[in-house]
């Protein structure tokens, strides 16, 4: 194995475990219906624009901060463990 298909490899594997994590995230945000921690309802109430409001559109987008971190955290997490323990 060259150095060329070991970080092909390394992404390949990191790929698959970011696809993991987000359904991880979205399946418990959705089932303890997690609230965003970066944007409250009051400051969504205050805003003008018809679009930002709850129902107008995907729950992700409330949660994008909480994804974003919960994913790389994880991703890497995982990623370690599967090309040390495994690999």
């Amino acid at each position: 194995m060259n150095e060329v298909r070991a970080w092909l490899m390394l992404e390949v594997i990191y790929f698959f475990v970011w696809l993991l994590t987000s359904a991880l995230f979205l399946a418990y945000a959705y089932i303890v219906k997690f609230k965003s921690i970066s944007k409250s309802e009051e400051i969504m109430k205050m805003d003008d624009n018809v679009w930002n409001d709850k129902n107008t559109d995907d729950f992700l987008r409330y949660l994008k901060f909480e994804y974003f971190l919960f994913n790389s955290v994880l991703a890497v997490f995982v990623t370690e463990l599967t090309t040390g323990f495994i690999l």
